[in-house]
This record gives structure tokens, sequence and C-alpha cells, in this order.
């Protein structure tokens, strides 16, 4: 008779070692660093020229967050500028605080009122504080681990 040949089947998951982890959550923190830049540098850009008045917030195009429940408002905001003309445009910009009936602060060029944006506020801030906060917690942790191997200590 012929023998069956057994095979394994391996019921492990896949998993990553420790130190590609720390590199997915540098790299991570890396790309929020850098969107946060981004935001402020297009601010940056944008804001030269620009005059602030207060807008309304005139239409919310409801967007759900359904594991959170939050719902987002991509805003379509009105505004008279100096000159006392009507503009109307859609914010790129959406918040859970954002609701219609809202007064909020526009920037816009006084040559150009259709070139308009909510204020951005601290927005790239908080981007980089939080991708910071990722960086350096595993830069951390890897530091601490090293300093545990260098003293002989299994970490």
């Amino acid at each position: 008779m012929a023998k069956r040949a057994r095979t394994r089947v391996s019921t492990k998951t896949p998993t990553l070692s420790p130190l590609a982890g720390r590199c997915v959550i540098i790299f991570i923190g890396l790309i929020i660093i850098a969107i946060g830049v981004f935001i402020e540098w297009d601010t940056l850009r944008f804001l030269p020229g620009t005059v602030s008045t207060m807008g309304i917030i005139s239409y919310c195009d409801k967007m759900s967050d359904s594991p959170y429940r939050e719902t987002y408002c991509f805003p379509t905001v009105s505004f008279q500028t100096l000159a006392g003309q009507e503009v109307t445009f859609e914010s790129g910009v959406s918040s859970y605080e954002y609701y219609e009936g809202k007064t909020v602060t526009v920037k816009y060029h006084p040559n150009n009122p259709q070139d308009a944006r909510l204020d951005p506020g601290l927005a790239w801030l908080f981007c980089i504080s939080v991708g910071s906060l990722f960086v350096l917690s595993d830069l951390f942790s890897c530091l601490r681990g090293l300093i545990s191997k260098i003293r002989g200590k299994v970490s």
C-alpha cells in the first residue's frame, strides 16, 4: 500500500515583526505630519491679500460617519463683501461642528470674492502634533528597547 503524504496546514496568523510594526507607526506619523505641513503651506499661499468677514452656512451637504455616528457638514457659505456683493461658495472643508445657520469666519480676495475659504484655524497644528506624537513615541520606544538590549535586559 502506498503511504499517504501528510500535509500540515499552519493555523498561525501572519504578524508583523516588532521592528516592522514600529516602522509602520512612524510612517503613518510622517504622513500625518506631511498633511499638516501641506495644509499650512496651502493656507500661507492663499492668505496674502485676503480680507476677513463673517459668513453664514446656508446649506450643509451632510455625510454620516457610521462608526462614530457623527454627521459631517460640507458647507455652502454665503457672505457679503466689503463692496456689498453677495457671494456664495462651497467649502471643501467639512466638520461635525458645522450646521445650517452657523456664523463662520471667511477669508476672501477682494478682487476675486469667489476665491474664498473658511478660516482654517489650527487644523494644521493638530495634524503636526498628532503625527509628531506617533513618531516620537515610537522612536522613544525603539530607544528604550535598544538601551535595554545594551544593558543585557530582555525588553
